[in-house]
């Protein structure tokens, strides 16, 4: 298995080209190229090279240390604010021992996603082959994507 913070590099230098809101405080950013697909309906849909999920817990988003929005802001705040970061390129993405992420963009937008051992499923992280996220323990998981 790769190092974790090898391939959560390979998202670096990506521009976020949709960040969204689904259920209700979920979100999905994604990254890099945008590559068409047909949905169930046999629409022709887009989706992202590189993408991030957040499930379930707590997200809070900040610009140089002031909290813009976090998991517990309003839902219609989210839905009108979330979308500051596409176009917004990332330049760094950390995941310390404690299993916290943060994800830093270069406008001085950060995202950080603290690890809750209470939580299933915090966050998925898409490449083009492989989703990788942690488990309730920490451990790092990962599965081939169709």
């Amino acid at each position: 298995m790769k190092n974790r913070s090898n391939i959560l590099q390979l998202a670096v230098g990506k521009k976020c080209f949709r960040a969204s809101r689904s259920i209700g405080s979920c979100l999905l950013l994604e990254f890099g190229k945008q590559i068409p697909y047909l949905n169930h309906k046999n629409q022709k849909r887009t989706k992202g090279e590189y993408g991030l999920l957040i499930e379930m817990g707590e997200w809070i988003l900040s610009k140089q240390d002031a909290q813009i929005l976090s998991s517990e802001s309003d839902i219609q705040k989210i839905d009108t604010n979330i979308h500051i970061l596409e176009d917004k390129a990332i330049t760094n993405i950390s995941l310390n021992k404690k299993g916290d992420l943060e994800i830093s963009f270069d406008t001085a937008y950060s995202l950080q996603i603290p690890f809750n051992s209470s939580e299933t499923d915090l966050w998925i992280f898409f490449t083009p082959s492989v989703s990788y996220w942690l488990d309730q323990r920490g451990r790092w998981q990962q599965e081939e994507r169709k």
